[in-house]
């Protein structure tokens, strides 16, 4: 039977929520009819180690990399046994090959040079010489690799070692070093043999120095190759039937060579799907990051509406930062542009501190390397050369390449050989990157001056520069399926895929890197397709993503340690409201944060300027603000508040800072904002609620998360609707979540909710102990549609005429419909949360035998 119903989904890196709400006629929430939670692993993400927090993929790469190379060894080994075999180099009779073992290798491999050798005696030198074949940088894999840097260290060392000892090779220095016969036995320098038979201490090992490894001496597969060469050379005078050119071509490919590199896996450009995506080394990525930074900037003054650049002003932009070695500071940008001292960027209220010069020019551009000539190459050449950089795997061939191509000289060519370049990838290919850069330097839109109304030319925006290439990211996903097609059938631009995976798998036809991210996805399609098959396709789906499932590892690194320094700030906020003899209550924890937040050398009301004092907090003369009201923004984060004095809001009233003031009395406002704090400035601007609307209405807004992977799941879903995608699926913020969840009192739908804390509304929290909480999140998303966030803003613009604190409570928030808590009580009680399997691991039963899979061993490079 077919419903007619909306799809809330809360999708998180643990879990999937969801809820089933039916709709009348008019297209509003109307009943549940059904919800559930899929947990994908318990406590962690999915598809990651849970201490390392690494992909389970990364640890099997690297268990398998320790066995490929182990048997790739043993398999050289025999093949090189067989060879010498072949040839008489070696004894065909296991006991006499035995027997060879007793003659010290790095003697021999020293007299070959001076004295006749027998054949099998340089076939155990040519053995050894295998088994210490040494290391041969692969300069793509090991650019970044610590103790490849400390092995090419002990190279450059050994190789000054080898010059002072007036070594001819490798071995005759490890021969000299020792003071050894032939058979291993130490001898004085007559010859007499003055110490017993030992093992040679001549392995060059690493050594720790606190987080570095370091190696004194290490050896190169040049080498290696250099004494094969000299004993061949010197042993061909006395053996010219045996040793031959060939032989000597066919050991070396035993011996030396080494196996190129694959050629690693790369997504396909967002527009153009038949290109991969470029190289962010590439100076024309680096040209096209800097037209896209410098059109998104915009100067802010106080009591004035933000502006954009103008072109003049881009062009000396683009010009300082392509000329920098180093990031330029904003500071820098204000006395290159000569704008007053009061004005500064959009991109100040973040951390940041300036914007990125050409990473690549800068690296290039080094005296060490290209110098000055690298900036006088044409845009054509200096790509050229950074994708010879970014290809050639051969250290040597890459410097005579730029030494007969460049005319660099050795130490120049192997500077530039060794630059680590911008890594990764953008997510567009190199043609569209050629035309978008080709837009954004030479067209531009218009703009007029808020104030006087005149027309000025300003920079074209990633956006507008894609719109005026013909092209739109809604156009590139097409096609209508009755139940969702494995992701990477469906978003082919989103996917890295790899053709030599057997037929038909997803890495063959691709997938995410993110392991997180596939698995939700993966999950995502079995849940949809599931009610598919039980109540017939949603009408609408909406989606609430967790906010660890769309940040990387750093930014979730970041969070933690966020997180922990709240904790500790909570805890003195305790502290201290103890000893003001004040409850440790949400209002009052609210007005210390707010309190702490402001300099401790200006803590001032930012609207009067009058000083706030403890005294003042604890007499409450002093309360919490919205700068933005929250009946026009629904933003009732810490991002939007204030401390101000109790007279300076009821001035303000429920209205943004620039309806309530104007003129020096609103720069005044703005410019002591910017002082007490920076992020929260421009909302003190005239131009406040238009910026914070953005292009598109509130509402909008507000049913829109801009996240990576909040498009990458709508875009998944829109599937099921084809062209109807963008009416019929979108997605909401998890901060409206939270609100909506609180004032409709579904935190007590859990068992335990009297047994946690409130939140910042005075409600209880939810339980994240009980699952079924994603169901209710689900619930909430479910019920967030345009028509719910209208009735919400009405009732808070109530609330805030009536100065009600407990707006919520006393403005009659809007519910989503009649008897929503005990339908949505009905479901949790009878809910049963559904694991996702974990295939291949724990015990089974495989007919009348009972059977575990999973781990035989550790992952080491040999077997039991």
């Amino acid at each position: 039977m077919k419903y007619n119903y909306r799809l809330g989904l809360d999708l998180g890196s643990n879990s999937i929520g969801w809820c089933a709400v039916q709709l009348d006629g008019e297209r509003t929430p109307c009943g549940v009819l059904d919800a559930g939670v899929r947990i994908l692993t318990p406590n962690e993400e999915a598809g990651r180690d849970p201490k390392s927090k690494q992909s389970l993929a990364a640890d099997r790469r690297v268990a398998r990399s320790m066995r490929k190379r182990r048997d790739r060894f043993l398999r050289r080994r025999d093949r090189l046994m067989e060879t010498l075999i072949e040839h008489g180099l070696m004894p065909a009779d296991k006991t006499e090959r035995k027997d060879l073992e007793k003659l010290d290798p790095y003697w021999l491999r020293a007299a070959a040079l001076r004295q006749r050798l027998e054949l099998p005696e340089i076939g155990r030198a040519i053995f050894h010489l295998n088994q210490r074949r040494g290391f041969k940088s692969n300069r793509i894999v090991d650019s970044d690799d610590s103790e490849d840097s400390a092995m090419k260290a002990g190279m450059k060392a050994l190789d000054e070692k080898l010059e002072e000892a007036g070594a001819r090779t490798l071995g005759q220095f490890l021969a000299e070093r020792g003071g050894r016969d032939r058979e291993g036995y130490l001898i004085d320098r007559l010859g007499n043999r003055v110490g017993r038979k030992t093992n040679r201490g001549v392995r060059f090992r690493p050594r720790a120095e606190g987080n570095k490894v370091l190696y004194d001496l290490y050896p190169a597969r040049a080498m290696v190759e250099h004494e094969l060469e000299e004993i061949w050379k010197e042993q061909r005078a006395f053996h010219r039937d045996v040793l031959t050119d060939d032989l000597l071509a066919r050991l070396k490919r035993i011996v030396i060579e080494q196996r190129p590199l694959k050629k690693p896996l790369v997504g396909r450009c967002t527009f153009r799907p038949d290109e991969e995506r470029a190289p962010r080394a590439l100076p024309l990525f680096q040209r096209f990051r800097i037209l896209m930074e410098t059109a998104n900037l915009e100067i802010e003054r106080p009591g004035q509406r933000a502006r954009r650049l103008t072109l003049q002003e881009r062009d000396v932009l683009v010009g300082l930062l392509a000329s920098r070695a180093s990031a330029v500071k904003f500071e820098a940008m204000r006395k290159n542009l000569r704008l007053p001292d009061d004005a500064s960027f959009n991109l100040e209220r973040g951390k940041r501190k300036g914007l990125d010069h050409d990473r690549t020019a800068g690296i290039l551009g080094k005296a060490a390397c290209f110098g000055k000539v690298w900036r006088g190459y044409p845009h054509e050449r200096q790509n050229e050369i950074v994708e010879m950089l970014l290809a050639e795997q051969d250290p040597e061939r890459l410097v005579a390449r730029l030494m007969e191509e460049c005319g660099l000289s050795r130490e120049a060519a192997e500077a530039a050989s060794n630059a680590r370049l911008p890594q990764g990838h953008a997510h567009i290919g190199r043609s569209m990157l050629a035309d978008l850069v080709d837009v954004m330097r030479n067209e531009s839109a218009e703009t007029a001056d808020p104030g006087t109304g005149e027309v000025h030319r300003r920079p074209l925006t990633y956006d507008e520069a894609i719109e005026r290439l013909g092209l739109h990211h809604s156009d590139l996903t097409a096609g209508k399926h009755p139940k969702l097609p494995y992701y990477g059938e469906a978003m082919a631009r989103h996917v890295i895929a790899n053709p030599a995976a057997p037929e038909g798998s997803q890495e063959r036809i691709g997938r995410v890197p993110n392991p997180t991210v596939h698995i939700a996805l993966n999950q995502t399609r079995a849940v949809v397709n599931t009610l598919i098959d039980a109540y017939g396709p949603p009408a609408e789906i909406v989606i609430e993503l967790a906010r660890e499932l769309k940040q990387n590892r750093k930014q979730k690194d970041e969070v933690t340690r966020r997180n922990r320094e709240n904790e500790k700030a909570n805890e003195d906020i305790r502290e201290e409201l103890a000893k003001m003899n004040m409850a440790y209550t949400p209002g009052n924890r609210s007005i210390m944060r707010l309190y702490r937040e402001l300099p401790a050398t200006e803590r001032v009301c930012v609207y009067s300027g009058q000083p706030i004092t403890i005294d003042m907090i604890r007499n409450s003369a002093v309360e919490v603000d919205h700068i933005l009201p929250r009946s026009k923004t629904l933003d009732d984060g810490f991002a939007n508040k204030v401390l101000c004095t109790r007279a300076a809001n009821r001035e303000k009233g429920n209205r943004p800072p620039a309806e309530a003031w104007s003129g020096e009395a609103l720069s005044g406002i703005h410019e002591r904002a910017k002082r007490l704090f920076p992020p929260k400035a421009w909302r003190f601007a005239p131009d406040a609620m238009e910026r914070f609307a953005e292009k598109n209405d509130f509402l909008a807004r507000q049913l829109t998360d801009s996240q990576h992977m909040a498009r990458l799941a709508k875009d998944y879903l829109g599937h099921l609707y084809g062209e109807d995608r963008n009416r019929r699926v979108w997605a909401v913020p998890g901060r409206l979540t939270a609100m909506l969840r609180g004032f409709w009192g579904l935190n007590a739908l859990m068992s335990d909710h009297n047994l946690r804390g409130g939140d910042e509304s005075g409600k209880p929290a939810k339980s994240r102990d009980d699952h079924r909480h994603h169901a209710v999140d689900a619930f909430v998303v479910a019920c967030t549609d345009r028509g719910m966030l209208r009735r919400i803003a009405t009732a808070s613009g109530r609330a805030e005429e009536l100065d009600l604190d407990r707006w919520a409570e006393k403005g009659k928030f809007p519910e989503p419909f009649e008897g929503y808590c005990e339908g949505l009580r009905a479901r949790l009680d009878a809910m049963v949360v559904s694991h996702k399997p974990d295939h291949g691991i724990g015990p089974k039963a495989r007919g009348n035998v009972h059977v575990t899979s999973g781990k035989l061993h550790e992952e080491t490079a040999y077997g039991l």
